[in-house]
């Protein structure tokens, strides 16, 4: 209000966080790594942190060291390879970089004082490469910490919100972001990961692929052409030609690819001493002719679904063509055509 006159200003949010009880925070750091007995070099310099009950070390940005196939981060009670006999230690994890900022949380059960070494060690080659010494413990009071928890979904692996990890696995996992609430203080994030694990394996029956994820969508395709096969959405698919094929299976938002698999069969007969046998129409909508091309024919036809299941069974007419009903749903089936002198023959007819 003024001179007489009032107006109302537009609205303004405003956070506030409770500091009353900000935690302390407890550190030991490593200045310098020194010189290795083994000849490697680790420059930078290390940071063990007790915050809120969460131990975590963080490389600083000038961190540096020779890289190697297989190295990790330990805490360890002397400035000794971790193998070495007597040496207490803890794995924290494996070397996300050679260079860099990084940051690991600490396996939990462990405190700031348990230990008073920060080793890099190559477990491929049981070498040693580097440590440094934890100096003395020094804690001040901070901006109070935040808690959150987070329940994300994910196909194949997740970036944590720090950036400093990735996971592949379902489980609970822990992140920290220094400095990362409102008021300075640390944001510590529980997450519970959620990565949606697609069945890929494809079961092979009579020259028919069967995808055994179920409750999914399915695309099969051609891995010599890496094209998709146009109708080919069933979880069961019938080849037609010899070649190599897969299956693309779409669950939960999800899709993955099988591996690829091999038809070698199609359209081999199991004798050759029978005579060129004719079927028509193929593919047919039910109704098929069988021509034998000579008459006097002594023998049954089976006729097979892809699980092996005999959906009829016929003897063979007396002249030279047999007609027969598939009755059936739409797909593949087996034509096993048995002569009572021993013979025999199995063709592919696909319904449509």
């Amino acid at each position: 209000t003024q001179n007489g006159c009032s107006d109302t200003s537009s609205c303004r949010s405003i956070t506030i966080v409770d500091t009353t009880n900000s935690p302390i925070v407890c550190t030991r750091s490593v200045p310098d790594f020194g010189t290795s007995s083994g000849g490697y070099t680790v420059d930078g310099s290390a940071t063990l942190i007790d915050s809120a009950g969460v131990l975590r070390l963080t490389l600083s940005s000038d961190f540096s060291t020779d890289p190697g196939p297989d190295l990790y981060l330990f805490l360890s009670i002397n400035d000794e390879a971790p193998t070495v006999s007597g040496n207490t230690n803890v794995e924290v994890a494996q070397l996300l970089s050679s260079t860099g900022a990084q940051s690991y949380v600490v396996p939990g059960g462990y405190g700031i004082d348990d230990f008073d070494y920060v080793t890099v060690h190559c477990k491929a080659f049981n070498a040693f490469w580097d440590g440094g010494t934890l100096g003395p413990q020094t804690c001040t009071n901070t901006p109070g910490s935040t808690f959150s928890t987070i329940n994300p979904t994910v196909c194949d692996s997740y970036v944590s919100p720090s950036g400093d990890y990735t996971w592949a696995s379902t489980g609970t996992y822990t992140d920290i972001l220094v400095g990362g609430n409102v008021v300075g203080g640390d944001s510590i994030i529980t997450i519970n990961l959620t990565v949606i694990d697609i069945d890929t394996s494809v079961t092979n029956t009579n020259s028919a692929f069967t995808a055994n994820a179920t409750g999914a969508t399915y695309q099969w395709f051609d891995c010599g052409t890496m094209l998709p096969i146009a109708g080919e959405t069933n979880q069961t698919f019938a080849a037609l030609d010899n070649g190599f094929y897969a299956v693309i299976i779409t669950q939960n938002s999800c899709s993955d690819t099988s591996s690829c698999h091999t038809i070698t069969t199609v359209g081999i007969r199991e004798s050759i001493l029978m005579p060129d046998i004719l079927v028509y129409p193929n593919p047919t909508s039910g109704r098929i002719v069988i021509d034998m091309n000579q008459e006097g024919n002594n023998g049954i036809i089976k006729i097979t679904n892809t699980m092996g299941q005999v959906i009829s069974e016929t003897n063979l007419s007396s002249t030279h063509e047999t007609i027969l009903k598939i009755e059936g749903p739409k797909g593949l089936y087996f034509l096993d055509i048995h002569y009572n002198q021993g013979d025999r023959a199995t063709l592919k007819v696909l319904k449509k």
